[in-house]
C-alpha cells in the first residue's frame, strides 16, 4: 500500500509516511492490522491504493477519556459521581477507516464523520446517520475561529498555521502570537485574516463572502451556535462540569488532524500536575489536623467569598452558588484545595430573567452581601474594577475579615482579559494558585513560596500583562507549552518522601492569551447590556457561556453577525 503526504511518497506494505521513515505493518492485541509504528497519519498523510479488505486500523492512537477522583459522593445532578464520566459532552467512536465525533451538549446532539483521507468514505454509514459534517482527515482546509476560548487548544496542538481566519473582533484576543498574526505588523505569510466589522450588515456580507471564497475551511462555533451553516463544528468545552473535562476538549480539535496521541499526552500531563496539587493540599490539611489532635481547637476549613458587583441596572452583588463541588469550575478549585466557596443562602436576594430565557439570576443588596461574606477568610473578586468598588463601598468592605487581613484577590494576574482565554490552557496552574490563596500550596514556611500567576492580591500585586511573541525566535511555528508547576507530591506521611511532578516538559516564556469570546466565566453571571438589547439570553448560571466576551449571533441559516461585547459592558461573575 502506498501512503503519501505533502512532503513524501513511499511504497510500503501498509506503512506510514512520517518524515521519510517507515516500518512494516503491525497487528494489535486482537490481531487487527494497524498502520506501522502504531501512530496515526498526520501532517496531511493520506493512504493510496487503499484496500478495504486489508483490515488496516488507521487510528491506532485514539482519544482516551480522563479518569478523575471525585471530591464528594454526590455530583451536581444528585447522582453518585462516576469517575470515567467526567467528560459529559464529548465522545469519539472509532472504526478502521473513520471516526465519529459527537457533541452531546447540543440538543439534539451533533455528530461529525471524519474518514481517513485516501480511503473510501463509508457511504452506508453516511446515508443512515445524521452528520453535520463529513470530512477527510487530517483536515487540510484550515480552521476559522470565532471565540477566544478556542485559541488555547489550537496553540497547544501547534495548529496556529492552520488558522485561516478569525471571524470576530481581534481586540479580544490576548494570545501574544495570535495577536501578532492578526495585526498589521505580521508578514503576509504569517497573517491571519480578520473577518469583522462593527456594522452588522457589512459584517454579515464579509462573512458570506469569506465563506464563498474558502469552501474547504471549517468554522468553529461556540456552544450557543454563534455561527451556523455549512462546514461548522460546535465546540462546547466551556460547558463541562470539571476543569479536567473542559481541558480534555483538546481531543475535539485533535481528532480533525489525527493528533489524538499528542492530545492524550498533553491532557494526561496536565491532569497529573493538577492531581498533584490536590494531594499536596490534602496532606497539608492532614498535617494541620494532626497538630490539633491534643488541643481543644478544631480544624476550620478556609472559606472564600467569590463575588462580583454590578452597577448597571442597580443589580448589586452577584455571588457564588456551590451546592456541590462540581457546580462550576471555582467550586471545584476550592474543594480541590481543601477550602469552601460560600454559597448564596436559600431565598436570599432577588432574581430576574432576561430575553425570554428561563434561567433565573440572583442578586444581593449590600446588606445581604455583607452578612454572607464579611467573615470569609478570603475574598476573590471576579470583576476588574476593585479600586472603583472600594471607592464606592469602602466603609462596608472595611468590615470584611478578608479586607482587614488584606486577603483580597482578583483575576488580573495575567492582565484584564487573559483569565477568560489562557486559563483554559493552564488549569493546573490555576489550581495551584487557588491552593496558595488558601495557604495549602507548600508544606512549610521554610519552603520556597509559590508565585501566583492568575490570582492577584489587590494590595500587593500589580496588574499583570502578557509577554510578547518571540517572532524572530520562531515561536509562531512552535506549540504553546504551559508553565511547569513542578508540583512536589507527598509519598505517605514521612518527611522527605516526595515526588516531583512536572506539568509540562518545557516552559515557554511567551504565553497564549485569551479573552473569553465564549465564557460567561462565573456561576451567578449577570447579563450584559448588549445581550439584553439584542434579546440574547444571559449566560447560564453554572456554566461558562459565550455571551460575556462576545458571540456570533445568527441572523440567517448560513451566516452569523458577530456581536462582541464592548469594552464597557458589564463583566460577569
Amino acid at each position: 500500500m502506498l501512503f503519501k503526504s505533502n512532503s513524501c511518497s513511499l511504497v510500503l506494505t501498509a506503512a506510514l509516511c512520517i518524515t521519510g521513515s517507515a516500518s512494516a505493518q503491525d497487528t494489535d492485541a486482537t490481531g487487527n492490522v494497524v498502520i506501522a509504528g502504531g501512530t496515526n497519519l498526520v501532517d496531511g498523510a493520506c493512504a493510496v491504493d487503499y484496500d478495504p479488505d486489508a483490515g488496516v486500523d488507521y487510528f491506532p492512537e485514539r482519544y482516551a477519556k480522563p479518569t478523575i477522583a471525585s471530591y464528594g459522593d454526590i455530583d451536581i445532578f444528585g447522582n453518585k459521581f462516576v469517575p470515567h464520566d467526567t467528560v459529559d459532552f464529548l465522545n469519539i467512536e472509532y472504526f478502521d477507516t473513520y471516526k465519529i465525533v459527537t457533541n452531546s451538549h447540543q440538543s439534539p446532539p451533533v455528530s461529525y464523520l471524519l474518514y481517513q483521507c485516501g480511503t473510501t468514505p463509508p457511504e452506508d454509514v453516511i446515508e443512515e446517520g445524521d452528520f453535520e459534517l463529513v470530512v477527510s482527515v487530517p483536515h487540510q482546509g484550515g480552521l476559522a475561529l470565532t471565540q477566544t476560548p478556542q485559541i488555547p487548544y489550537v496553540e497547544l496542538l501547534n495548529l496556529r498555521k492552520d488558522v485561516v481566519a478569525l471571524i470576530g473582533d481581534p481586540k479580544y484576543v490576548t494570545s501574544p502570537c495570535m495577536s501578532y498574526m492578526l495585526g498589521e505588523d505580521a508578514r503576509d505569510a504569517e497573517r491571519i485574516p480578520v473577518i469583522w466589522d462593527s456594522n452588522s450588515t457589512i459584517n454579515e456580507e464579509m462573512v458570506t463572502q469569506w465563506r464563498a471564497d474558502n469552501l474547504d475551511a471549517i468554522i468553529v462555533s461556540g456552544p450557543t451556535n454563534n455561527i451556523v451553516g455549512d462546514r461548522v463544528i460546535v465546540a462546547s468545552a466551556t460547558q463541562e462540569r470539571t476543569n479536567v473535562a473542559t481541558f480534555d476538549w483538546i481531543a475535539f480539535y485533535a481528532a480533525f488532524y489525527n493528533l489524538e496521541g499528542e492530545s492524550n499526552r498533553i491532557a494526561a500531563q496536565m491532569q497529573d500536575g493538577y492531581d498533584c496539587t490536590s494531594d499536596v493540599a490534602n496532606e497539608i490539611v492532614a498535617e494541620v489536623e494532626r497538630t490539633l489532635v491534643d488541643t481543644v481547637e478544631d480544624y476550620k476549613e478556609p472559606t472564600i467569598f467569590w463575588a462580583n458587583f454590578f452597577t448597571w441596572g442597580d443589580l448589586g452583588w452577584s455571588v457564588a452558588e456551590c451546592p456541590t463541588w462540581d457546580t462550576t469550575y471555582y467550586c471545584e478549585y476550592a474543594t480541590h484545595c481543601g477550602a469552601t466557596v460560600l454559597s448564596r443562602p436559600e431565598g436570599v436576594g432577588f432574581n430576574q430573567t432576561y430575553g425570554g430565557s428561563p434561567t433565573v439570576y440572583w442578586y444581593l443588596n449590600d446588606e445581604e452581601a455583607m452578612a454572607m461574606g464579611k467573615d470569609a477568610d478570603v475574598f476573590i473578586y471576579s470583576g476588574s474594577d476593585w479600586d472603583a468598588l472600594y471607592e464606592s463601598h469602602g466603609e462596608m468592605l472595611d468590615q470584611f475579615k478578608s479586607v482587614q487581613n488584606k486577603k483580597v484577590y482578583d483575576t488580573l494576574g495575567q492582565g484584564p482579559s487573559a483569565w477568560n482565554e489562557q486559563r483554559y490552557a493552564e488549569y493546573d496552574t490555576v489550581g495551584l494558585d487557588m491552593c496558595d490563596v488558601v495557604g495549602h500550596s507548600v508544606f512549610s514556611s521554610d519552603a520556597t513560596p509559590h508565585e501566583r500567576r492568575w490570582f492577584r492580591n489587590v494590595y500587593t500585586d500589580p496588574v499583570g500583562s502578557m509577554p510578547m511573541c518571540d517572532v524572530a525566535g520562531g515561536e509562531i511555528m512552535q506549540p504553546y507549552v504551559a508553565p511547569d508547576i513542578e508540583c512536589v507530591r507527598p509519598q505517605g506521611n514521612s518527611p522527605g518522601e516526595i515526588e516531583i511532578v512536572s506539568a509540562s516538559s518545557d516552559t515557554i516564556d511567551g504565553a497564549i492569551a485569551e479573552s473569553d469570546l465564549a465564557s460567561s466565566d462565573e456561576s451567578s453571571a449577570a447579563p450584559t447590556e448588549a445581550s439584553i438589547k439584542n434579546n440574547n439570553p444571559a449566560p447560564d448560571l453554572n456554566k461558562e457561556s459565550d455571551d460575556s466576551a462576545g458571540s456570533l449571533s445568527s441572523s440567517s441559516l448560513t451566516t452569523g453577525v458577530l456581536s462582541f461585547v464592548a469594552a464597557a459592558m458589564v463583566a460577569v461573575l
